[in-house]
C-alpha cells in the first residue's frame, strides 16, 4: 500500500511541474522615465531576464492609443 502511495504522489508532482512548466505568464510594466540616460543600461538587461524561461517581448515602448478610459 505505501508503494502504491508513493507512486500516486510521484505521478502527481511530476504532472504538477509539467502543468507549471507549460503555464504562460505575461509582464506588463508601464512606467514614465524621467531620466532616459539612467535607464539605459536597465533596459538593455530586461530581456536577458526572459530568455531562460523562453520569455519574449511581445510589445516594447511607443506611443500608446487609449480606447477608452483614462
Amino acid at each position: 500500500m505505501i508503494f502504491k502511495t508513493v507512486v500516486a504522489t510521484l505521478f502527481t508532482l511530476s504532472g504538477l511541474a509539467s502543468a507549471l512548466a507549460a503555464t504562460p505568464a505575461y509582464y506588463i510594466a508601464e512606467f514614465q522615465a524621467t531620466d532616459l540616460d539612467a535607464i539605459k543600461p536597465y533596459s538593455a538587461q530586461v530581456e536577458s531576464t526572459f530568455r531562460p524561461f523562453g520569455g519574449r517581448f511581445i510589445v516594447r515602448g511607443g506611443e500608446p492609443d487609449v480606447k477608452e478610459g483614462f
